[in-house]
């Protein structure tokens, strides 16, 4: 390896006790001397009870300035276990990114084509994060949308008007909204919101659906399920005929366990 002229490095790390250090990363670079590009993508999870000072996303930037790289992306991520720190080169040249809450650099990652997104907020988040993903992540084919905190969050309250315009996802194909609150569900599937021209795979609880499309009569949710050729996330037990006529064109129903994403 030591003529190797190009390096693209993807390390995913959990349950170690320290962070990742950007002299761990240095030595990789200059222990190949022949190197000219060197990309990177590194995400650690660390329980916080490792943790004995408190730590941030400017921390990981002065220590990777101070040995020379300036264009880097890197942010963290908390739950009530662990902290999560991503550490990446800039451009983002990988296809796949796994983020745990709602924070991330707001950078264009024009190589991504499958983002998985697992929400911590108790709080809907509306047009504005959206919009967001669609702009940063351009070339999105498969997404990934869970809220493990679902069960806190109060939909009674929800104020979730009609969107100033819809966002669209032009190349999305595979959507799954696993644990998802149902105002997340209607957001995506209902067309006025948000627009996915080219979803074919959709994996979305079947209670949830029942509800969201209103007994798979609602106007607003059709044309988006009209396009739907796999759908996941069962049981199905018995199929009226507005369930068919709301699935013109599926081919394909899983069952519940059979989760999809990238």
């Amino acid at each position: 390896m030591i003529n190797l002229k190009e390096l693209n490095f993807n390390l995913r790390i959990e349950n170690r006790h320290k962070t990742v250090d950007a002299i761990e990363i240095n030595q990789i670079w200059t222990s190949m001397s022949q190197l000219e590009t060197f990309n990177f993508y590194i995400q650690n999870t660390i329980e916080l009870r490792y943790l004995k000072v408190n730590f941030s996303s400017e921390d990981i930037r002065r220590k990777f300035t101070s040995i020379g790289y300036e264009h880097m992306g890197y942010f963290c991520t908390k739950n009530f276990a662990n902290i999560t720190c991503h550490i990446f080169s800039l451009p983002f040249v990988f296809d796949i990114l796994y983020i745990i809450g709602s924070t991330f650099p707001s950078v264009v990652y024009l190589h991504v084509t499958c983002l998985n997104l697992r929400l911590l907020d108790t709080i809907i988040l509306k047009e504005e994060f959206f919009l967001r993903i669609a702009r940063c992540f351009p070339m999105l084919e498969c997404f990934s949308l869970s809220n493990i905190s679902s069960s806190l969050v109060d939909e009674m309250n929800v104020d979730d008007k009609q969107w100033n315009f819809p966002v669209e996802y032009p190349h999305l194909i595979s959507l799954t909204l696993q644990y998802s609150p149902n105002v997340y569900v209607e957001q995506f599937l209902n067309d006025t919101k948000i627009r996915l021209p080219h979803l074919r795979i959709l994996t979305v609880d079947y209670d949830t659906l029942v509800i969201v499309t209103e007994n798979f009569t609602k106007e607003t949710t059709r044309n988006t399920c009209a396009n739907v050729k796999k759908l996941c996330g069962g049981p199905f037990a018995v199929y009226s005929k507005d369930f068919y006529d709301y699935f013109p064109q599926l081919l394909c129903v899983s069952d519940f366990n059979v989760w999809t994403w990238c």
